[in-house]
């Protein structure tokens, strides 16, 4: 190979490098747009365990469901028996669905309150209120 042919595929080899270190330090649009979740360990947290196989969870979790849109003065997580966070949250959970409340959050994870009012939005809501407004 003459001298141009090896410099002609040196450039492009450049070129292509360049090109590759160029796309890979770009950000995409969506990851741009991500931004990460903020939460407030404080907010009174509202946490659903439930199982797969258990009936009664799987009736429940359309309303629940409904529950995580409208109320918006608690965090709200559900977690599946099988989550290793159960061990934690979840102590002494023995049946599901269990639904339970950390007034403070999860900073004060020690501090909770089990629900056995009905099962629906307004008494989920109505139980959240009384709680948190309730100095423990």
């Amino acid at each position: 190979m003459d001298r141009n042919t090896l410099l002609l595929i040196g450039l492009g080899v450049l070129l292509i490098l360049g090109l590759v270190w160029w796309c890979s330090s770009k950000k995409s649009s969506f990851e741009e747009e991500k931004k990460p979740e903020e939460k407030d360990e404080k907010k009174p947290l509202l946490v659903l365990f439930w199982a797969t196989w258990c009936g009664h969870c799987e009736h429940f979790m359309p309303t629940w469901n409904k529950a995580k849109e409208v109320l918006r003065t608690v965090e709200m997580k559900d977690i599946e028996s099988k989550n290793p966070e159960l061990k934690t949250l979840g102590a002494n959970v023995s049946s599901f669905p269990t639904i339970r409340l950390f007034p403070e959050g999860i900073e004060k994870a020690s501090v909770y309150v089990d629900y056995h009012g009905d099962r629906s939005v307004e008494d989920l809501d109505k139980f959240v209120k009384e709680v948190t407004t309730t100095k423990m």
